[in-house]
């Protein structure tokens, strides 16, 4: 959204939230959807995904009773999941009249700044609330944009375990990293609680557009009665393309050319690629969840049980000496592995070659997308298994390179140096410090590379060459 389009957004959300000629409207449909939160099932299997379908049509149509040209946006947590907290003026949380505002502030996590401060805006009234203020206390990672796309490639005849995983993993979860009172009976009344379940549904949209039998897995069949929804059953809501009422929605994608670049090669990458993508661990659902959602302790030994797919086995270290935050850090991995200008895999069948470019990793190709692999720290290719290897099984010419002989530069090599930190010329996973004329062989944390123009480790596209991948 432009920053104009925010403000009309957040404008309509106040003035529906608060003019008495819309305010008991407003009041009754956030209200509904906290006295029916846990009685009437709409965090189970059979209501969860087609009700709030439902709930955020209704939400939509009643902010266009104020302006017809508002829509619900959609937050991707998932392209922000490194860094999901930010409050410049791009970000969710700005505090200006294009943002919701940001974090709760202690003892209270009431927020005190943006349009829907404390003293300025209320949530609506609830017993369950010791105070109408709107409260955040932000923790923790969501799931990453790699965790969703393993989840977009569950075939149809899992629907059980990807409605499972969406609403546990990925949806219970985020609502409580957000905290206060998104993690609550009264989170209906946050304003980012649209943001999220929008996000939701598109993730469901985009599972379904994969097939017809993606599109009408369990609810063709099912077609309950949804609670409080005017008699409509599961299969009016299937499709986003005929919703009740002649509505037709579409999920605009992010307008930025390189993360629709990223999310398309990560979209192609085969399972077994996904799965070995370097990243961070992102936050897994907390006990907390799983008490406000009522998940049974079977469902939940179940969640988290398939939590673990959507994981990174090793994490990686986030690079040294950072100014400011760059889209690998928001991302939480280095998009070059998957958006990259390099044909390598033009034309090549799917599979793992080695890298023209490096002993420590590989390149692997899934329909025609080039993937640069980095092995794990201290191993390297073995094309002929196929695998990352210890070094006296590598490809030929990487045989013997390990730190302890093959990697030691020169005695003098400080010599006449000034001090500081300097490229080890036989090791890009590493720096040499001078100091004193005496040589002190350090190395970067697991899967980073020398970066000699910033002085610092880094991730592997933006070593000094010859290193660079």
């Amino acid at each position: 959204m432009t920053a104009a389009e925010r403000i009309r957004y957040v404008r309509t959300v106040k003035i529906v939230s608060t003019d008495p000629s819309f305010q008991s409207r407003y009041n009754n449909l956030i209200t509904l959807h906290r006295e029916i939160f846990i009685g009437f099932r709409i965090h189970r299997e059979e209501h969860f995904l087609t009700w709030h379908r439902w709930y955020i049509l209704q939400y939509e149509n009643l902010l266009r009773q104020v302006d017809c040209n508002v829509t619900v946006p959609y937050w991707d947590w998932t392209v922000v999941s490194g860094s999901p907290w930010g409050t410049t003026e791009r970000d969710v949380w700005y505090s200006g009249n294009s943002g919701l505002g940001g974090n709760g502030v202690n003892p209270t996590y009431c927020v005190k700044d943006g349009p829907f401060r404390d003293g300025i805006w209320r949530l609506p009234p609830s017993n369950f609330l010791d105070s109408r203020c709107l409260k955040r206390n932000f923790t923790g990672n969501p799931p990453d944009v790699v965790a969703l796309s393993i989840l977009l490639n569950t075939p149809a005849s899992l629907f059980q375990e990807f409605e499972l995983s969406l609403r546990s993993t990925f949806h219970d979860t985020v609502h409580c990293l957000i905290n206060g009172t998104m993690c609550s009976f009264d989170s209906s009344g946050a304003p980012e609680f649209f943001f999220h379940h929008a996000m939701v549904d598109k993730i469901w949209t985009d599972w379904q557009k994969k097939s017809n039998a993606h599109k009408e897995a369990y609810f063709k069949q099912l077609n309950l009665r949804l609670p409080s929804a005017n008699g409509l059953r599961s299969v009016h809501l299937i499709d986003n393309q005929a919703l009740p009422g002649g509505v037709r929605v579409l999920y605009a994608e992010i307008n930025n050319p390189l993360m629709e670049r990223t999310i398309k090669g990560l979209r192609s990458a085969s399972p077994e690629i996904l799965g070995k993508i370097p990243r961070r661990r992102f936050s897994g659902i907390s006990d907390r969840a799983i008490k406000l959602f009522r998940l049974s302790k079977k469902e939940a030994a179940e969640a988290k049980r398939l939590e673990e797919k959507y994981q990174v086995d090793n994490e990686h270290l986030k690079p040294i000496g950072r100014e400011e935050p760059v889209i690998e850090e928001k991302l939480g991995f280095d998009y070059h592995i998957v958006c990259n200008k390099d044909n390598y895999c033009n034309g090549k069948p799917n599979g793992n070659y080695p890298s023209p470019k490096t002993c420590q990793g590989y390149i692997a190709c899934s329909n025609f997308f080039t993937y640069h692999m980095p092995c794990p720290a201290d191993l390297y290719w073995n094309d002929e298994e196929k695998r990352c290897d210890w070094s006296q099984h590598a490809n030929p010419g990487c045989h013997g390179m390990t730190k302890s002989v093959a990697f030691t530069p020169p005695r003098n090599f400080c010599t006449g140096k000034v001090d500081g930190d300097y490229p080890n010329p036989n090791d890009c996973y590493g720096f040499i410090t001078c100091s004193n004329g005496s040589k002190y062989e350090k190395y970067c944390p697991a899967l980073l590379m020398w970066n000699d123009v910033k002085k610092q480790c880094d991730w592997p596209s933006k070593a000094s060459p010859p290193c660079q991948v």
